[in-house]
């Protein structure tokens, strides 16, 4: 279709039967067919290339030459300075109206004798100017760009284009939406996943994928779950090279509270048993929310390679260029106000938010919260639907891509690796009878248990590693770890650590009964942060063994740690956790992950005593496969509001944010330990 004379594209559905004409079109399925090659093309598991292409294509290049050319015109048009809307700043017209000013230049780039076909897709990608927003129609239409760019001939590398051009694109919109504040198109975000996107979770999730046609593939980023999602950690480091983690980050940046609330439906998803059966959902969804949806599919373009193959009466279009001068728009029940006609949309609006979506495209349904609890996230059913699967072997087929051989533990929870068993045990927090035998039976490095406890506390959760030829086996658990709590104090009565107290712990350190007598009940002898050095249980041959002393020389292979690898076995695990009287907050977790080369741990304790400390003990655990030992390495930073402050970042907002304060805090120690993988003394 290369020859197809040259000419702007035009709305052309301007009523529910011109939908349901375009759905059965050549048109969308070419367009159909186009999503399915570039959902094939992302997966695999390789990540993004928007900065480091190589791929060969010059369509490709010159398409992120003209994204980065549009993004450097911001600089040229800052927002407009203290404007009271809390949506949308006016300086976004002007920037559009560059972007489209020099647009049919700028495509001539690409293809001079389909510049204008083109420019219309382009300018229809980066939001509406006139309403100060941005949706899943626009990156739609940033779709439609890439499909005509194709049909045209000027690019072929699909390759290139989803994990090139695509994530790109991405970064641009992302600077836009917060640059200028826009607000989400429609009923904000009631088609999207986030408050203003749906693809990249379709690509994303593909990309998470082994690909379908040459299953030997194995990309850095495969080996990982729908849970994995939920993990920070595990979002932030993947957030560079994943387009679906990206999305996930962009929006714990923007949105704040328990991510349950403002995201329910990713939520549900990152409850999916594989990445495969996410993919399956989301293109689903975007055919049938996006694609299918009157709302947005009115504001669809179509021209010479996007074409319209129905009849648009006079009547239609007549209304179409009335409305091109006039303010015509959906109304909020989604019929088009300058046609009078319902839009399928209405009734839409009517069904349960997320939850007809779950079990309509991903084939599971919310089963009941049973009892209270804030922020408690629902636990699909699994069961027949679109994009289910019946597979049952469907859940490891990431893994079992990877190049070094290994077994899944039954349920998923661990791995055989390299000589090493690897196990974890995720369950609930522990009732009233486990606790009672935690505290009477529970003793380790001669401290038991017989202060308060944390608030949520996982008894049974474990993360454990065993070399299976010698027995040696070093595990985390929260009865030993909290044993370290109890205070050592020294021959003068100096304690083992810095110790807090509440602002009122004087005056209820010296409160008196109605008779006058002052009670003395504040324990000293063991920390009420529940701050602790533990560095894991040792055990050679189930006989528990000290940890042998630090020593100079042995480091983990933090090079080795950054390369890209695909993972075999990945696994969050609580241990416990406390809000210190609504003071701040007292946690231990253990994070491993397992690659083709190594396996690498972090159990870290976070500690934040509101205006007063905050502290950060890590664990790490590196083995790599083949070495004749594991190496520990355990760090303590710690640094005290004040210090924050002065630095610039005494809000509470930041001190809460563990990934960003982390990295600010002062080492005070760091010490390295040798596990020999022998069973002699």
């Amino acid at each position: 279709m290369a020859d197809v004379a040259d000419s702007a594209p035009v709305r052309r559905i301007v009523r529910p039967e011109h939908l349901n004409a375009f759905l059965s079109s050549p048109t969308y399925e070419r367009l159909e067919t186009f999503v399915g090659e570039m959902n094939s093309a992302a997966q695999g598991g390789k990540p993004t290339v928007a900065a480091t292409y190589e791929g060969g294509d010059s369509g490709v290049q010159t398409m992120l030459d003209l994204i980065e050319h549009v993004e450097q015109m911001l600089e040229e048009h800052p927002p407009i300075a203290q404007q009271a809307a809390r949506f949308g700043n006016a300086a976004f017209r002007s920037w559009m109206e560059a972007v489209e000013k020099s647009s049919v230049d700028d495509m001539s780039a690409l293809s001079e004798e389909h510049a204008m076909e083109l420019a219309g897709y382009w300018c229809g990608s980066f939001g509406n100017a006139r309403r100060l927003d941005f949706g899943t129609g626009h990156e739609a239409s940033f779709l439609v760009w890439l499909f005509a760019s194709r049909e045209v001939g000027v690019v072929s590398d699909l390759e290139g284009l989803v994990l090139a051009v695509f994530p790109r694109y991405l970064e641009l919109v992302y600077a836009v939406q917060t640059l200028y504040r826009l607000e989400p198109a429609g009923s904000h975000g009631v088609w999207s996943l986030d408050d203003f996107h749906i693809l990249p979770f379709v690509f994303g999730s593909a990309q998470l994928c082994p690909k379908e046609n040459d299953p030997t593939t194995a990309g850095s980023l495969l080996g990982t779950r729908p849970r994995s999602s939920r993990d920070r950690m595990m979002v932030e480091d993947m957030a560079g090279s994943s387009m679906y983690m990206r999305a996930i980050k962009r929006i714990t940046e923007l949105k704040t509270g328990p991510f349950e609330e403002h995201s329910p439906l990713l939520t549900d998803i990152a409850q999916l048993p594989s990445w495969k059966k996410v993919n399956a959902g989301l293109i689903a969804m975007f055919k049938g929310e996006v694609l299918a949806k009157f709302p947005v599919a009115q504001h669809f373009l179509f021209g010479p390679h996007f074409p319209c193959t129905w009849e648009v009466d006079s009547a239609d279009l007549s209304a179409l260029e009335t409305e091109s001068t006039a303010t015509g728009r959906p109304s909020a029940t989604g019929a088009s106000v300058m046609s009078g006609v319902p839009s399928p949309f209405e009734a839409a609006l009517r069904m349960p938010a997320n939850g007809d979506a779950l079990t309509k495209y991903f084939g599971v349904s919310r089963r009941p919260i049973v009892g209270p609890g804030r922020g408690r996230a629902p636990v699909p059913s699994f069961g027949a639907g679109a994009g289910a699967s019946n597979d049952a072997t469907e859940t490891t087929a990431a893994v079992e891509t990877a190049a070094v051989a290994h077994t899944l533990l039954d349920d998923e929870r661990g791995v055989e690796v390299a000589g090493f068993r690897i196990e974890t045990n995720k369950t609930r927090i522990s009732g009233e009878s486990e606790l009672d035998s935690i505290r009477d039976e529970h003793t380790f490095e001669g401290h038991c248990l017989d202060f308060p406890l944390p608030e949520m506390l996982f008894g049974l959760n474990i993360v454990r590693f065993t070399h299976l030829e010698s027995g040696v086996s070093l595990e985390f658990n929260a009865a030993d770890a909290l044993c370290g709590c109890k205070i050592v104090r020294a021959e003068d009565g100096t304690p083992d650590r810095t110790l807090f107290k509440l602002p009122n712990a004087a005056d209820w350190e010296n409160r008196q009964t109605l008779n006058g007598e002052t009670i003395k009940s504040w324990r000293d002898d063991f920390d009420w942060t529940f701050t602790t050095r533990y560095k894991g249980s040792l055990s050679v041959q189930d006989e528990p063994r000290p940890l042998p002393s630090p020593e100079d020389g042995v480091k983990i292979d933090y090079q080795l740690l950054r390369k890209r690898e695909p993972f075999l076995y990945f696994e969050s695990v609580p241990l416990f956790e406390d809000d210190l009287f609504d003071f701040g907050e007292s946690k231990l977790s253990v994070r491993v992950r397992a690659m083709t080369s190594c396996f690498f741990a972090l159990s870290r304790f976070w500690l934040r005593v509101d205006n007063h400390f905050v502290r950060c003990f890590d664990t790490r655990v590196f083995f790599k496969y083949g070495a004749d030992h594991m190496v520990i390495e355990h760090t303590r930073k710690e640094m005290s509001a004040k210090e924050l402050a002065d630095k610039g970042f005494g809000d509470m907002r930041i001190m809460m944010n563990e990934e960003r304060v982390e990295k600010l805090l002062r080492e005070i120690s760091r010490e390295t330990i040798k596990i020999p993988l022998t069973a002699s003394e």
